[in-house]
């Protein structure tokens, strides 16, 4: 379902980040192209190219201090 939000829980996270690895491969080149801080929360922008011609961007969001990841956000770009 294009575009849509899911909400997981850690478990669950770690599945669906290890499925999106094998359905799409790396083909060694992330592209970072940017990182910030805003109120408590540090994140990180960058593109990630996929073997099968794929690209997308990937955001990451982490509470600032305890580093704890709380949001991964991927996009077919």
């Amino acid at each position: 379902m294009a575009g849509a939000t899911r909400i997981y829980d850690r478990n669950q996270a770690v599945y669906v980040l290890r499925q999106f690895m094998d359905d799409h491969n790396p083909d060694g080149k992330f592209t970072l192209l940017y990182t910030g801080e805003s109120n408590g929360t540090v994140y990180a922008s960058g593109l990630y190219n996929a073997r099968s011609g794929g690209s997308f961007e990937i955001n990451i969001f982490a509470r600032q201090g305890g580093g704890t990841i709380y949001e991964i956000r991927i996009d077919r770009s």
